[in-house]
């Protein structure tokens, strides 16, 4: 009836007593009552086996997101390193008298009330929807790894929306000179 989670039916501690010998009467309560007592030890070995199975359930999903955090956590890195060189080529270009935490600093307040008003659309990261449920019951850990993974597909989609953004002001600076 249940996996490897449970091995044994639960022994839940209570006993029928004994009745002296000639007290037929009390025969069908003490059946009655080790009933009570076998599906009292069902529950409680069901109860165990269900709470073995949602820890199973929660070290699988806190892989699960571990593996696509590995995967996805470089790839903001990347786009990060990609958007700086862009910003860098901008400046090179556009850079006057200031410096390029400065430049940068403008162009993000340019590309910001661009997408306010609707001018850049925010991209979508297909990462969102691989970012799996986590029940409730599991441990907070897990939920942590949850959010670091949504906080990433979050940046990849920012980022990847900054570059598209991005790249055409480069590339009318190198056309233009």
């Amino acid at each position: 009836m249940f996996d490897r989670y449970v091995t044994h039916r639960r022994n839940t501690g209570i006993t029928v007593p004994t009745f002296p010998a000639g007290c037929s009467a009390t025969a069908p309560v003490a059946s009655e009552l080790e009933d009570v007592i076998s599906n009292i030890s069902d529950e409680e070995t069901f109860l165990k086996w269900l709470l073995a199975n949602l820890r199973a359930c929660c070290d699988d999903r806190e892989d699960d997101i571990g593996a696509l955090i590995a995967l996805h956590a470089p790839t903001v890195a990347e786009l990060e390193e990609e958007r700086d060189l862009l910003m860098k080529g901008l400046f090179a270009y556009k850079g006057t008298g200031e410096t390029l935490a400065e430049y940068t600093a403008a162009s993000d307040l340019t590309y910001g009330d661009a997408l306010i008003a609707g001018e850049v659309i925010e991209g979508y990261s297909n990462i969102m929807a691989l970012v799996p449920a986590v029940p409730t019951e599991c441990d907070a850990s897990v939920v942590t790894s949850q959010m670091e993974l949504i906080t990433i597909a979050e940046a990849i989609e920012s980022l990847e929306t900054q570059i598209i953004y991005l790249q055409p002001l480069l590339d009318e600076c190198c056309i233009a000179s």
